[in-house]
């Protein structure tokens, strides 16, 4: 995508990399989401409980927002997206201000009038100390999903009242809950490391277990 000068449109660029990456989340969410949702849930019983485990040890979910961010993710394993985003998508703005201030950066404006307003989350996501800290893929999938008019622009899409109730029972739906859930996982540096602790020692069991079958 270029312009009439021969220069890359970086504009044009990043439109169409955020509409071409909505149509891979969507197709994401049909092929491997929900498959692995409904394993989930006709498999286990996920209790409220093992949702406040992750919470609580997330980094980017501040005191004071813990259980409204635990009670969204339990709306969505009940099947419930409507309530589960109504919930989430806020808290998740609510979350990345946070990241910002503690990347050092201001998440306030002055208005004309002198006003202190809040900066939108498309604006807080370009700050610099932001864009240094933050994953450059993490900080892409927040602006396509949340911000981006070619996205799903879902922060907007719900403040303003523009879906109906089936389009919070769609596959974009689905993933967006499900990237609510991963967004606070990602920040979980201690359960992450006693999980892959766990893990490794499975795979240990499992590679003595094979070695001694071998043997006999």
């Amino acid at each position: 995508m270029k312009k009439p000068d021969g220069t890359i449109d970086e504009g044009a660029l990043k439109d169409n990399m955020e509409r071409t990456a909505t149509m891979e989340m969507d197709y994401f969410a049909q092929i491997l989401v929900s498959n692995t949702f409904e394993y989930i849930r006709s498999r286990f019983l996920i209790e409220e409980s093992d949702i406040k485990k992750i919470v609580d040890v997330s980094c980017a979910i501040p005191e004071g927002r813990k259980e409204s961010y635990t009670k969204g993710l339990m709306f969505g394993f009940s099947g419930d997206f409507l309530t589960a985003l109504s919930i989430l998508i806020p808290q998740i703005e609510n979350a990345v201000r946070y990241l910002a201030v503690e990347c050092g950066e201001p998440v306030y404006n002055m208005n004309e009038e002198g006003i202190e307003e809040v900066k939108p989350m498309h604006a807080v996501l370009e700050l610099e100390g932001v864009k240094e800290s933050l994953d450059e893929d993490l900080i892409f999938a927040l602006n396509t999903i949340f911000c981006s008019k070619f996205g799903f622009n879902m922060r907007n899409n719900v403040a303003h009242g523009m879906l109906d109730d089936q389009a919070f029972q769609s596959f974009k739906a689905l993933y967006i809950w499900w990237f609510a859930l991963k967004f606070c996982y990602l920040f979980c540096g201690k359960l992450q490391e006693e999980n892959r602790s766990k893990i490794n020692k499975k795979l240990k069991q499992l590679m003595e277990k094979k070695d001694n079958m071998d043997e006999n």
